[in-house]
């Protein structure tokens, strides 16, 4: 779901894109077999995350084993295997929040690779009240801040994110100061119509291509940045 600034109603409007259904499968390795009575499978996703998934459910739903695979629909991996993955992805993020600094240093590694700039983290995504939110890669927002000066609240402060209710102007940002080198938040004031436009230049973001594999581009940008 995307969103755009309605100038007339003074609000944020919804566009709707229609997605096509299409029947997907995920291929799994077998590790081995699990359980005193190995009664279970031991299985690792393309992320690396591995857990026990019991044979009976391979034999109610008739899911194929071949050359050490096994096939899922999509949306038994997504019942199995996303509540994990979104964990982990969670887990680093809060990482990698906690050293933006390190981040803005090293901002060339970012941007010189595709994967890496494309990453879309938890974190940065800006609320609009009633509408939903937008959703954004950090290559984009780098990119905006070294380039451009949509996002510069002051001239050490950056924005990252802005939460805000259209019609009463109440809003709250997250933005990183080079000056400290620290994230810190704030806000415009009610009457301060600037927010806006730097939902405007978030709203540019998107849509953006997604990475296939989130997890295993963002384990690999922790590693680059020397983030434990």
């Amino acid at each position: 779901m995307s969103y755009r600034f309605n100038k007339k109603n003074n609000i944020y409007a919804s566009n709707k894109s229609i997605r096509s259904v299409t029947s997907t499968s995920v291929d799994l390795q077998i590790l081995s077999e699990s359980g005193e009575t190995t009664d279970h499978l031991l299985l690792m996703d393309q992320n690396g995350i591995i857990l026990s998934f019991p044979k009976t459910l391979v034999i109610a739903n008739s899911l194929n084993i071949e050359n050490g695979k096994i096939k899922f629909s999509q949306s038994m991996y997504d019942t199995w295997f996303q509540p994990k993955v979104l964990y982990e992805i969670s887990e680093l993020s809060e990482k990698l929040f906690r050293n933006f600094d390190i981040v803005v240093k090293h901002s060339n590694i970012i941007l010189t690779d595709s994967e890496f700039s494309n990453i879309h983290l938890p974190f940065l995504k800006s609320t609009i009240l009633y509408s939903g939110s937008l959703s954004y890669p950090l290559g984009k927002l780098l990119e905006s801040w070294i380039y451009e000066d949509d996002l510069r609240i002051s001239n050490t402060t950056y924005m990252l994110k802005i939460n805000v209710s259209p019609l009463s102007g109440v809003n709250n940002y997250t933005a990183y100061s080079t000056k400290t080198r620290k994230i810190i938040t704030g806000s415009l004031g009610e009457n301060d119509p600037h927010w806006k436009h730097y939902l405007d230049e978030f709203y540019s973001f998107t849509p953006t291509e997604r990475n296939k594999n989130e997890l295993l581009v963002l384990t690999r940008l922790m590693f680059a940045l020397g983030i434990d």
